[in-house]
């Protein structure tokens, strides 16, 4: 063990622990007494940061020994996966879960936030009852007097099994992110619109992401049919990825959220007759933004498609001086600018 190493402060080692992954940090606490003492703490908060629940039954019995330990008092999520491996058959009783994550929300001061997240590799067709019994243990635990305020986050979700949601106005409050996903068949009007009138009862949201899974492009028209229901006054940051559009179209599409977005994330987006200037032009002049992210983004000229960025990452700083100025920099030419082959 490097002499540098043990004699550097406990709040330092704190911080390597933290920045390595978990395997990483575990060998180097093994390395060393000193090492050891002064980072336990770290690795510690670490490794209980997020517990990681699925509806089998083994998996439920696993967590609810974790939340037993003692190091559960740094808690600060509940990760639900709703993945392959889970079974309409094995589903825990509507009790059961609800207990577990009333017992993790209790495990920590610092534990408020629900994360509920649709595995893309998930091919069971039973996925509306598994949502179903997550959502409905969520709103019971909301009877239990000792449970502190949390937030809900829904990761990933795809279009057609998110028509359930809407029966759930005491969950869908609660409801602080989600992220939809469509998949490349055709995407039916009918369950846009009905998303988008479950999105209203969402009166707290403040991130949004709309992903498509696929080469299909989303239509200005399927988002707005989408944004126009939400009625939350707090939405912070809007991401879309995959969308053929023009700068009227998304200027209509981010209008309403004028005083309250902060971030925007546009990915494989294609502008039509050549708009894209146009959009950054309106950009500058009508939102105060804290971060613009645009990756992949093309422009149609009368059927003839060429990229105009590739990759730009832009913070608050790096606006001041115009967006026009940082976008019209060859590649390479500006350190404030992250591209990705």
């Amino acid at each position: 063990m490097s002499a540098s190493l043990i004699s550097l402060a406990p709040e330092l080692v704190c911080m390597i622990v933290k920045e390595l992954p978990i395997e990483n940090a575990r060998d180097l606490l093994a390395s060393c007494k000193k090492i050891h003492d002064n980072g336990q703490y770290a690795f510690t908060e670490k490794c209980f940061h997020t517990i990681p629940v699925n509806l089998s039954q083994r998996n439920l019995h696993k967590v609810d020994d974790i939340l037993n330990n003692e190091s559960c008092r740094f808690l600060q999520r509940i990760f639900i996966r709703l993945d392959q491996q889970d079974n309409l058959v094995a589903l825990p009783p509507l009790a059961q879960l609800a207990s577990i994550l009333a017992k993790g929300l209790r495990a920590s001061t610092k534990c408020e936030t629900i994360v509920v997240y649709d595995d893309p590799r998930r091919t069971s067709r039973v996925f509306h009852e598994m949502l179903v019994k997550v959502v409905e243990a969520v709103e019971s635990i909301l009877l239990f007097e000792d449970i502190k305020p949390f937030k809900i986050q829904i990761r990933n979700i795809r279009l057609d099994n998110s028509q359930e949601l809407g029966s759930y106005q005491k969950f869908l409050k609660l409801v602080e992110s989600v992220g939809l996903r469509f998949e490349s068949k055709k995407t039916e009007r009918f369950l846009v619109t009905l998303f988008g009138k479950t999105l209203s009862f969402a009166t707290n949201l403040q991130s949004l992401s709309l992903i498509v899974n696929g080469d299909k492009l989303l239509s200005p028209k399927t988002v707005r049919r989408i944004t126009k229901r939400i009625r939350s006054k707090t939405l912070e940051s809007l991401t879309i990825d995959g969308i053929f559009t023009s700068k009227g179209q998304l200027e209509g599409i981010l209008r309403p959220f004028r005083a309250s977005i902060k971030k925007i994330t546009l990915k494989s987006a294609t502008f039509n007759n050549t708009s894209f200037v146009g959009f950054i032009s309106h950009i500058q002049d009508n939102f105060s933004l804290d971060y613009i992210c645009f990756k992949d983004i093309w422009e149609d000229d009368n059927g003839k498609e060429y990229e105009v960025v590739d990759r730009v990452k832009l913070y608050k700083k790096d606006m001041l001086g115009g967006l026009h100025r940082k976008l019209g920099q060859k590649k390479g030419s500006d350190p404030d600018w992250e591209y990705i082959p």
